[in-house]
């Protein structure tokens, strides 16, 4: 075995190990790109969604109460306090959930991504 054919062998070994990283590093890529679409929908959903219930309750009062007997009303009413008070704190986390990421990514130093 001479001497270029040994540097040529090694050559060989050197491009197939870049190879296998820049393989390896896009495989990286487009797991978190394939991730953070995931996650951009569901906070997508969130976001939307506190909005779509809220409206969903405004529609409800406006159309349903007015038909109501007084202890129907009362029962519309004991109802209506806790799913108001869960869509005011869905809405809350929807929008302070990012907030409170980039400062907690602030914090301890995190690069953010």
């Amino acid at each position: 075995m001479g001497k270029e054919e040994r540097e040529a062998r090694k050559r060989a070994r050197i491009e197939a190990a870049e190879r296998r990283k820049e393989a390896l590093a896009e495989a990286r890529n487009q797991r978190a790109i394939r991730s953070t679409a995931k996650k951009s929908r569901a906070l997508g959903f969130i976001q939307v969604a506190w909005v779509v219930e809220a409206m969903i309750v405004v529609i409800v009062v406006l159309v349903y109460i007015p038909i109501l007997n007084q202890w129907r009303l009362e029962l519309m009413g004991k109802l209506l306090l806790p799913v108001i008070g869960s869509i005011l704190a869905e809405g809350g986390v929807a929008f302070g959930g990012p907030h409170i990421k980039k400062w907690l990514q602030g914090k301890f130093g995190k690069p953010e991504a």
